[in-house]
């Protein structure tokens, strides 16, 4: 039985897959409530300890769901935030999250730094190899700093006392060499970070140490860890279909569209991330996405009850909303959905547009928000070679409520779409690409 783990930015997801058949056994998920509250504005850290102690429940429940052993943990969660732990790999700093705009003021230089033909992004904020920049350059990371670890290796060391990273969460801080498998070392001196505080590479996926103490868990006596895989790589993986050649649009709270390559191709507007294999994806993300939506329900929401109506719930917005927009193609207007800009820069607010003397009406609004979601991808899509994509996959809470979403999808696209409805997808993705690496089958 293969246990698979989701270390999330608000829960922690596990499943439990019968690898002879890839079925999905079991699952269960758990908040971990890791945020740390009292923080300078635009600071985001959760703390470590929190979220391994959830874990560890997460691992225990569904060890004692198992009708046979758990001999192997696969492991996945969200990218690009680090933390700093000591020599005993106890935690020495929080966790600083890829939420976190700390480094927003750093200089244009090493931001958009000459090298991302190489690593594949610039370094934004929230992006590890900015942080920890930072961090050093104000003397904010603790002396007794041994190494510095994303939060899905700080679990697995925590399981096993081995430091380690992949590729795909080294990709994830952007000062990994992506072309070249290893740290980027003239990025490093030129953010003057010394290799020494960085974890030893370990391959996606791969052998990492036997589970210290499994009886304690649950587990069988010899249960291994795999090296953790990010949870943008192991979500494509646990929804794509092998035997098509599919892209995968993710409507969550923000968005995002990912491409699989078959070798390395870097656009500038796009970032480009390894894959567990020596694969690769393409990655355009949208800051706001779903988020959009819900921004105009909650629009909704405080326009009706600031007239004086009714108090009416979130959820009665939404029913509204699915209802009224299916009557309606926005009639000319339309909604520039990048509310917060663009990673790059370039954008830095939406915008209402099209507006005439008949089509300001709350469907219409809808209608345009959705249009808009979708063309913030679909725009982006232009950018990748999709010659070779026959369909895609739409997955995330905003295609799962509203149909029209998918429609939207189609349509701008110009490829047939389907939904997916699978209990944690980045947890079972984590599990199919251990199974696949490791012909655990």
């Amino acid at each position: 039985m293969i246990l698979g783990l989701d270390i999330g930015t608000t829960s922690v997801s596990g499943v439990l897959v019968d690898p002879a058949h890839g079925n999905v056994v079991g699952s269960t998920s758990q908040y971990h409530n890791a945020d740390v509250a009292g923080l300078p504005p635009g600071c985001h850290e959760q703390c470590p300890r929190k979220i391994l102690d959830v874990t560890m429940e997460v691992v225990r429940s569904l060890a004692n769901q198992a009708q046979e052993p758990v001999e192997h943990i696969a492991l996945t969660g969200q990218m690009h935030g680090i933390m700093a732990v000591d020599a005993d790999l106890n935690p020495v700093t929080n966790l600083i999250t890829w939420r976190d705009q700390r480094t927003a003021d750093c200089p244009d230089h090493l931001r958009n730094h000459p090298h991302t033909s190489e690593t594949g992004c610039f370094l934004h904020p929230g992006y590890g190899g900015l942080t920890l920049h930072k961090l050093l350059e104000k003397g904010d990371l603790p002396e007794n700093a041994h190494k510095v670890l994303s939060i899905a290796g700080f679990i697995a060391a925590a399981l096993t006392g081995t430091c380690s990273i992949d590729e795909t969460f080294a990709a994830s801080w952007g000062i990994w060499n992506a072309r070249g498998n290893t740290w980027h070392d003239a990025l490093l001196a030129e953010l003057r970070i010394p290799v020494t505080l960085l974890p030893d590479f370990a391959p996606s996926c791969g052998n990492l140490a036997p589970v210290m103490n499994p009886k304690n868990l649950g587990l069988a006596t010899r249960a291994m860890m795999y090296s953790p895989v990010g949870d943008n790589q192991a979500g494509v993986a646990g929804v794509l279909n092998p035997d098509k050649s599919e892209a995968v649009v993710n409507l969550g709270t923000s968005g995002q569209l990912s491409v699989p390559l078959a070798d390395y191709a870097f656009s500038p507007k796009l970032e480009t991330r390894p894959c567990p294999g020596g694969r690769y994806i393409q990655i355009y993300a949208a800051l706001c996405g779903g988020w959009s939506y819900a921004y105009l329900a909650g629009f909704f929401k405080q326009v009706i009850e600031q007239l004086g109506e009714k108090q009416i719930s979130i959820s009665d917005v939404y029913n509204g909303m699915q209802a009224f927009c299916q009557s309606t193609d926005a009639c000319g207007l339309t909604v520039d959905t990048r509310f917060a800009g663009e990673r790059t820069g370039t954008q830095r607010s939406g915008a209402f547009l099209g507006i005439d003397t008949k089509n300001l009406t709350p469907e219409n609004l809808t209608r345009g928000c959705i249009n808009g979601m979708v063309d913030e991808l679909a725009s982006a899509a232009k950018l990748v070679n999709l010659t070779a994509i026959d369909g895609l996959v739409a997955v995330g809470n905003a295609v799962r409520k509203n149909p029209l979403v998918l429609t939207a999808l189609q349509e701008q696209f110009g490829l047939p779409c389907r939904m997916v409805e699978m209990p944690e997808e980045a947890a079972t993705g984590a599990v199919k690409s251990v199974v696949k690496l490791r012909d655990l089958g």
